[in-house]
């Protein structure tokens, strides 16, 4: 039986991401479930792939509207981060980490 691998990003959204909801608890989560059973995570092309749906799923949960002053695109960019960090925890693969760390060292 193929059981289906799946890392899910959990994160706070929405009102969440204002100063204000700041100081209070999170009372909303949105998850995405990334699936990457498809993928061969022993080759850098399968790593690579993986990374990108990481990222794309924490774009889709941590948005900064166009129009976003700084404050609230610093909160989404913190957003995001989490979320792909959580997520390379989840999964706990050395080489997935180290594409991510050599990507965010390139600017």
């Amino acid at each position: 039986m193929n059981v289906a691998k799946l890392v899910t990003t959990s994160l706070i959204l929405g009102a969440s991401l204002t100063s204000a909801a700041l100081a209070a608890p999170p009372t909303n989560t949105v998850q995405i479930a990334v699936d990457y059973a498809d993928l061969d995570l022993t080759t850098r092309d399968g790593l690579e792939v993986l990374h990108r749906r990481i990222v794309a799923a924490a774009r889709t949960v941590c948005p900064a509207p166009r129009n976003a002053d700084v404050k609230l695109k610093g909160l989404a960019r913190e957003c995001r981060t989490q979320a792909i960090e959580g997520a390379l925890r989840s999964i706990g693969n050395a080489e997935l980490a180290a594409l991510h760390a050599a990507g965010r060292d390139r600017g």
